[in-house]
């Protein structure tokens, strides 16, 4: 009872499932779908900060050697 999902046997003994285990698979679905976008930005976020710190890198080279 406590993990919200119940199981209803209607009167041909067909199992009909309550709404809350749709729900639950939505859910997760949806933290599935928000992690992977999360690691894919990450990734994104990354490189650009890789690439902005060799620029910075090249620039102060460049400073240095005037």
């Amino acid at each position: 009872m406590g993990s919200g999902r119940q199981i209803l046997i209607d009167h041909n003994s067909s199992i009909v499932y309550s709404m809350g285990i749709v729900k639950e698979l939505m859910m997760k679905l949806i933290l599935i779908a928000v992690v992977l976008l999360t690691i894919t930005a990450c990734g994104t976020v990354g490189g650009a900060v890789s690439g902005a710190g060799k620029d910075l890198s090249r620039a102060g080279d460049w400073i240095q050697s005037k």
